[in-house]
């Protein structure tokens, strides 16, 4: 997890919001099929977020630790065919087939073993597919491939009907079957032997209840124009030397939500072979009024595919809009280019001789002109990579070079990328075993691109339905809107503020609670953890874990031992950590000794905080439903028990932190940006912070524990905005001056 927290709308939820069409290479079309399953894309710096380019890298089936662990993973791929049944739609779940009855998960199925927890929360079962959601927790980091070239567990879960046939998992269960057992043969990617495996979970349907929510999904209509108001549509322009193409924005299916609509579509173009439209942008939509209308990319929805249109020529879309005060009809403009595929007279063959023993980083110069059409590339020079290939490097004049294609003739790659920025593109290929002697490097296309155009469209519903209000939550203390009026702490008040930045570079800076006197206490350092009277700073370094005196500024290093989420204990005799490099979990370092204890052996626990009188320690880990679990291990025997689920806290990160007199666990939300306090002895979380800015990236309770901090993620201060809350009487106030992820405050 990065030190500043990227905002709720991930990169993630944008590639998932767009069917991007795969590149029309042919060195892509001969290995796509054989390497699907294994390989993934990913976006290369210097490239816009919908410049897609497929960058094939062969590497092994490394599940990141919120991805494996606790990670909601789902039996179908769903990619949605034509639509020729009645479609729903299941919130959290996405479109099924509701042409014949809709069966659900009688009740949620979990097991233990070893400490190691498989649960089934939820299944939808259809008459065309199985939906299974899945989760696991508890599996320690010290369970899964440490090197690339060591492969995980990679066998897939199915069910195992009462007759014994044994199916995929998102295969239709016949109607007259309403238990299965649901086999997951070993946790994803995970050694073998190092948990234990064959896991067998009896699961029961049931008819889905008239209450289970399932929402219809509706052809869009025509839409309901004002007098003089024309949708339209832009054609995409391309080079004088290309025929051009008429390309369109089409609203193809509505979903009616109860605060407001998502939409699905589709950017269709009419192109001749070897040219396809890019989405270059964001969308905007607006509505009748002038006024943006906020969207979301609703992760539980994927665009509609329809195998009749070649993905070349139809870019599905899925967009959500919330809120009653929009004036319809609604505008939808998307940024987009047309790419065009230019082939060479006759291919291009260029002789090297790399020797019979090529060494990692050694390069070869060349700077060979190549000529193709108008456009003029020069091959400056090829390295000998690390994936036991070569990384060619090209140089133009020319700004619309978008790819081109090279290979190594007599050689399949079985891996390669492209990237760059204007002027240089970078291509690298892969081999299980690299070529050498004399490599005949052969180049046969360039892709070229048009300026960026805008395709738009206009939409309304047939009757606009009351939707719920975009007001906050009435019981939240603070959103957006109220945040921006917040005054600055009093001039009078004294304290310290201690922050992480990363720009320039990475540092801890120790501030007044004024912002006017600011110093840099670590250079090189993030993320550091206040003592609890606020007079001493215990942060990591090369070296080990540092304790710094603020008054003296006398340092102790206790060299060697590093971690990561540190926390004083209420004596500040102790300070616990968690270790994810080669000695997993929570430590407990005895400041007065210098002896560690160690209490558990994930690794990727988070440390909320200690009980009041130091005997128990509060930690976070992703639990194997949708919510993190909040749990405590008793310091003194290393018995761990479950406190609750912090529901809707953040997937990524909640970032719990406990009060210090033990009465409340406030944590991130959902959407990375709202806050949430839970009181420790049980009973229902209070939404404190309703989505003010981009995303929380740092949160603590101040030394008394009567406020509690917060850097707030936004436009305007990317680093983080910092404030003060008293959650008990919902009062608030703007620390002027500093920027920064929180890490501690003291107010005397």
């Amino acid at each position: 997890m990065s030190e500043h927290e990227l905002p709720a709308q991930s990169e993630e939820d944008i590639r998932r919001a767009f069917n991007i069409p795969p590149v029309r290479s042919q060195f892509i079309d001969h290995l796509e099929a054989e390497l699907l399953n294994r390989w993934g894309q990913k976006r290369l710096p210097g490239f816009h977020v919908f410049r897609h380019r497929a960058v094939w890298t062969m590497i092994p089936l490394i599940v990141l630790v919120t991805a494996v662990v606790g990670m909601l993973i789902w039996g179908p791929q769903r990619v949605y065919a034509a639509v020729q049944h009645l479609l729903g739609y299941i919130p959290g779940f996405g479109l099924v087939d509701t042409h014949a009855p809709v069966r659900v998960l009688a009740q949620p199925v979990s097991l233990t073993q070893a400490g190691v927890t498989v649960a089934v929360e939820q299944a939808v079962l259809t008459a065309t597919e199985t939906r299974i959601k899945y989760g696991v927790s508890g599996v320690p980091l010290s369970a899964y491939p440490q090197g690339e070239a060591v492969l995980g567990c990679t066998d897939t879960p199915y069910v195992i009907l009462p007759d014994g046939t044994a199916q995929a998992l998102e295969a239709p269960i016949p109607p007259d079957v309403n238990e299965v057992t649901f086999v997951l043969p070993c946790i994803p990617n995970t050694l073998p032997g190092s948990v234990p495996s064959n896991w067998r979970l009896t699961l029961r349907f049931v008819p889905a209840p008239p209450e289970f929510t399932i929402l219809p999904v509706m052809d869009a209509t025509t839409p309901t124009l004002p007098v003089g108001h024309t949708p339209t549509t832009s054609s995409a322009s391309t080079p004088q030397s290309h025929a051009s193409a008429q390309a369109s924005l089409m609203v193809e299916k509505v979903i009616e939500t109860a605060d407001g609509y998502i939409l699905l579509g589709a950017v269709r173009s009419d192109l001749p072979e070897g040219q396809w439209l890019e989405i270059t942008g964001v969308p905007v939509i607006t509505d009748a009024a002038g006024n943006k209308v906020p969207y979301s990319y609703p992760s539980d929805v994927q665009p509609l595919n329809d195998p009749a249109s070649d993905l070349g020529t139809a870019i599905p879309w899925v967009l959500q809009i919330r809120g009653n005060n929009i004036e319809f009809p609604i505008t939808l403009e998307f940024p987009c280019r047309l790419i065009t595929e230019v082939a060479l007279p006759s291919p291009l063959t260029i002789p090297l001789d790399v020797g019979a023993a090529p060494q990692i980083g050694q390069t070869w110069t060349l700077n060979r002109e190549i000529t193709v059409d108008r456009f003029n590339v020069r091959l400056v020079s090829v390295t000998a990579d690390s994936h036991e290939g070569y990384t060619f490097l090209f140089e133009t004049t020319d700004s619309n070079l978008y790819d081109l294609n090279v290979e190594i003739e007599g050689a399949l790659a079985v891996g390669g990328g492209g990237g760059g920025e204007t002027g240089r593109l970078m291509k690298s290929l892969s081999f299980t075993q690299r070529p050498v002697g004399i490599l005949n490097i052969r180049i046969s296309h360039l892709w070229v691109i048009a300026a960026t155009q805008r395709l738009s469209t206009t939409w309304s519903p047939l009757t606009a339905h009351q939707l719920s209000t975009q007001v906050p939550n009435p019981e939240a203390c603070f959103n957006a809107e109220t945040m921006a009026t917040l005054p600055y702490v009093p001039s009078s008040w004294q304290g310290t503020v201690i922050v992480s930045r990363l720009n320039p570079q990475a540092q801890i800076v120790q501030a007044s609670l004024d912002g006017t006197q600011q110093h840099v206490i670590a250079p090189g350092s993030t993320r550091a953890a206040l003592s609890p009277k606020g007079d001493s700073l215990a942060y990591v370094t090369e070296e080990g874990i540092v304790i710094q005196n603020l008054g003296n500024h006398e340092i102790r290093v206790i060299p060697g031992q590093f971690g990561g989420s540190l926390s004083w204990s209420p004596d500040a005799q102790r300070i616990a950590g968690v270790n994810a490099a080669g000695q997993y979990g929570i430590f407990v370092l005895d400041l007065t000794d210098g002896q560690i204890r160690r209490l558990s052996n994930l690794g990727y626990e988070s440390i909320a905080g200690w009980s009041p009188d130091g005997t128990r320690l509060y930690y976070a880990i992703p639990g194997p439903a949708e919510d993190f679990l909040l749990k405590a291990i008793e310091v003194q025997s290393g018995t761990s028990t479950d406190v609750f689920a912090l529901e809707n806290a953040s997937r990524k990160a909640p970032m719990a932190v406990l009060s210090p007199d033990g009465q409340w666990v406030a944590y991130r939300g959902r959407d990375n940006n709202s806050l949430y306090l839970k009181p420790l002895k049980g009973g229902p979380a209070r939404l404190i912070l309703d989505q003010p800015g981009l995303a929380i990236n740092g949160l603590v309770w101040e030394t008394m524990g009567r406020f509690l901090g917060v850097s707030l993620i936004t436009t305007e201060t990317p680093e983080g905005r910092l404030y003060l809350i008293a959650p008990d009487s919902c009062t608030a106030y703007r620390i002027p001056g500093v920027s920064g992820a929180l890490n501690g405050i003291r107010i005397p």
